[in-house]
């Protein structure tokens, strides 16, 4: 992991290092590719993600007021249903997907297939984003909505270990077929066992804001 500009300035000196030794050994390989250049992406397919990961900061919330607590954001997505995954799909483009979810122990639950475009894409980058829409009132005579939502970043995974798996799904059915027998809920899920995939978001980020109209009035002493 590079943790700083001093560190990151001497992998870049070792990335053209390696690529000059590479076009001497096979100068017919090389030929006609820059060095420098190949250098420059050695280095960043091998530790350039893994630098910016590390010193990046997340933005603060510009209107402070509006902010929620953690003890608020955490509420709305425990009492939610469903919420929007966000990640990078296909081509370049963002793939952002309405999901059921469950918030447990610090972390985001979600289920899937055992293929498709959510795989594909934490595969290719595990990074996403996560947003709740806990209120969404429209005010006419304002112009305007009263609203309160909630925004998580982190990294996605797909759940190997059996015992968390199987963990993971079992908290995710008892939210959404609360009040059903154990002895069903089990018989659904092994069911669908063979067929299921569990994914875990790594909570790096969280955020929730609501409107302005929404929040409590200062009261002066």
């Amino acid at each position: 992991m590079i943790r700083n500009r001093v560190q990151y300035q001497a992998l870049l000196e070792t990335a053209r290092y390696k690529s000059k030794n590479e076009h001497e050994k096979n100068p017919m390989q090389y030929s006609g590719i820059n060095i420098e250049k190949a250098g420059y992406c050695w280095f960043k397919s091998m530790d350039f993600d893994k630098y910016q990961e590390d010193t990046m900061e997340f933005r603060k919330m510009r209107r402070g007021r509006q902010e929620l607590s953690l003890e608020e954001t955490e509420a709305i997505l425990n009492r939610q249903t469903a919420g929007v995954l966000a990640l990078s799909g296909d081509g370049g483009y963002p793939y952002a997907v309405p999901i059921s979810y469950i918030y447990a122990d610090g972390k985001l639950y979600f289920h899937c297939a055992k293929s498709g475009h959510k795989l594909d894409a934490i595969r290719r980058d595990p990074k996403a984003s996560f947003c709740v829409i806990d209120q969404d009132q429209i005010v006419p005579e304002k112009f305007t909505t009263l609203y309160r939502s909630v925004i998580v970043f982190g990294q996605v995974q797909r759940i190997e270990d059996e015992k968390q798996k199987r963990s993971a799904i079992e908290k995710l059915g008892r939210k959404y077929g609360e009040g059903m027998p154990q002895e069903r809920l089990t018989a659904e899920i092994d069911g669908t066992w063979k067929a299921l995939e569990m994914l875990e978001m790594e909570i790096d980020h969280i955020t929730g804001k609501q409107s302005i109209e929404l929040v409590p009035p200062v009261i002066k002493k």
